[in-house]
């Protein structure tokens, strides 16, 4: 069997996750963050879900939270969440990011333990390097943006990615059909 692990973005709605999902990974404030390991390395997924907004947004109890795990972390970590805190180049969904997407990358800055950040929302594969840590979009399953933001949809085939991480390593296989 293969673990599938979830982070909630714009179009959930936590109560309603919670009733079909289960409330294990929520805080006791609410928020769907939580922790688990896998190939020697921690991963943390955060919660960027800004209810009726297209945009996403970290709570601070959260950063909090995240940096307590990381004061106290030696082994590799990658975060998980679905806004991108960094660009990806397309002005419109660049608008639709990350809210206090300065709060996440001082934390990076702060901890280089931190591999990798991986997310979601822009619907296309985007990948690049800031110091020692890879920022990742995920393609989405559905349909794929473009640079128009009157044509936001555009042809291409959908995907997804196929990550392997351990402690000496990644590799991200993106996978489109």
């Amino acid at each position: 069997r293969t673990p599938v692990y979830y982070a909630l973005g714009n179009h959930d709605n936590r109560e309603l996750w919670a009733k079909v999902m289960g409330s294990d990974h929520f805080t006791p404030s609410g928020f769907y963050a939580y922790t688990f390991l896998v190939g020697g390395c921690r991963n943390i997924v955060l919660d960027t879900l800004s209810p009726g907004q297209v945009s996403g947004y970290i709570a601070r109890e959260q950063l909090v939270w995240c940096r307590e795990i990381l004061e106290n972390e030696m082994r590799p970590v990658f975060l998980f969440l679905h806004h991108s805190p960094l660009p990806v180049g397309i002005p419109w969904i660049d608008r639709l990011m990350l809210e206090n997407a300065s709060d996440l990358l001082r934390l990076v800055e702060d901890f280089p333990q931190i591999r990798g950040v991986f997310s979601g929302h822009v619907h296309r594969y985007h990948c690049c390097q800031r110091g020692s840590t890879w920022f990742v979009t995920s393609p989405a399953l559905s349909v794929r943006f473009g640079p128009d933001p009157d044509a936001k949809v555009v042809p291409g085939p959908p995907g997804f990615l196929d990550v392997t991480f351990a402690r000496d390593r990644l590799q991200i296989t993106p996978h489109f059909f």
